[in-house]
């Protein structure tokens, strides 16, 4: 698996766009404030399939995401 700072995003990630600067930094300060309330999906070899805004957000927030692996054949990105 690759380590946090390595992450990368799946190509199924595409189907959310990344935020812009000022909605990334504005999701750091609620996720710093209030946390982190939704998982990011990897899949097993470490790949974001779900959550890149969020693991963007938690990096510039200096907050640990919460991680959640899941099986290639349920990848099914349901948030942005």
């Amino acid at each position: 698996m690759l380590a946090k700072s390595e992450r990368k995003a799946h190509p199924v990630a595409d189907l959310f766009p990344m935020m812009t600067d000022v909605e990334l930094d504005e999701l750091a300060a609620d996720i710093k404030e209030c946390g982190q309330q939704i998982p990011i999906l990897v899949d097993p070899s470490g790949e974001i399939l779900d959550g890149r805004n969020r693991y963007e957000a938690c990096r510039r927030a200096g907050v640990e995401p919460q991680i959640e692996t899941v099986e290639p054949d349920e990848p099914e990105p349901a948030h942005a």
